[in-house]
């Protein structure tokens, strides 16, 4: 004797979709929604940065940086100093040291831009 048929409703009144339609459709899917919000203010960071570029730093510009960097390079040598006597933890040392990078990479991005 065949097996019946899974897909088939015993009765016609109120067939049953099919299990295949119901894998497929998703459950709570946003609906993909451009943002242009977002990617805008980035373009028009790269137009104004591209005008400020054009600028040579003046001679003050320049001294205001250096004198930035030195005080993070300053405060990079009392925190590896402190380390090396044991006198603050690992974390602090590392939180320190993230400071630093942070500070250098400002430094490095207002030279570069020219501000």
């Amino acid at each position: 004797m065949p097996l019946a048929d899974p897909n088939k409703a015993s009765s016609a009144s109120t067939p049953l979709p099919s299990p295949s339609v119901l894998i497929s459709t998703p459950l709570a899917t946003p609906s993909p929604t451009p943002v242009p919000s977002i990617a805008s203010p980035r373009e028009q960071k790269t137009d104004a940065q591209s005008k400020v570029a054009e600028k040579p730093l003046t001679k003050a510009g320049r001294k205001s940086l250096e004198k930035k960097r030195l005080e993070a390079e300053h405060k990079r040598a009392q925190l590896e100093k402190s380390y090396q006597n044991h006198e603050i933890s690992s974390d602090t040392y590392n939180k320190g040291k993230e400071e630093y990078k942070i500070e250098i990479q400002k430094y490095r991005d207002e030279l570069k831009s020219g501000k």
